[in-house]
């Protein structure tokens, strides 16, 4: 019987070396993964940035602070997570950020009962 137990132990033993080596190997992987993907939202905000140094004096300073709090923001955001940074109101951001689609400088999207924003970074103009 503590022979059948010790069998069991090795191969419990030898799977779970197994099992290390593979979570060793996805965990490679994802850091790769994600040293790609930020070295191209560091590219895409580069570019935005230099653009946006120079355009952002043209905005009045409540749609100035949207637009620097949305600047931290990576792809797509919600109004929510600019007020979170500004510490103003959801509906106030909303507002705001509505104010910079019409103006050009945000992308809107719908999705469900959901609006996310992006940066317009081709558009924005010094």
């Amino acid at each position: 019987m503590g022979g059948r137990i010790t069998g069991y132990l090795t191969a419990i033993y030898r799977e779970l070396q197994t099992i290390r080596a593979d979570l060793s190997s996805l965990d490679k992987r994802v850091l790769k993964i994600d040293r790609k993907i930020s070295q191209s939202a560091n590219a895409r905000l580069g570019s935005l940035e230099e653009n946006l140094t120079s355009a952002l004096f043209s905005l009045p300073d409540h749609l100035r602070r949207t637009m620097v709090a949305a600047k931290d923001l990576l792809e797509e955001f919600t109004a929510t997570d600019v007020s979170n940074i500004t510490g103003r109101k959801r509906a106030v951001e909303s507002k705001y950020l509505n104010d910079l689609v019409v103006l050009g400088w945000m992308n809107k999207q719908r999705a469900g009962r959901h609006v996310y924003f992006s940066l317009r970074a081709t558009e924005v103009k010094a």
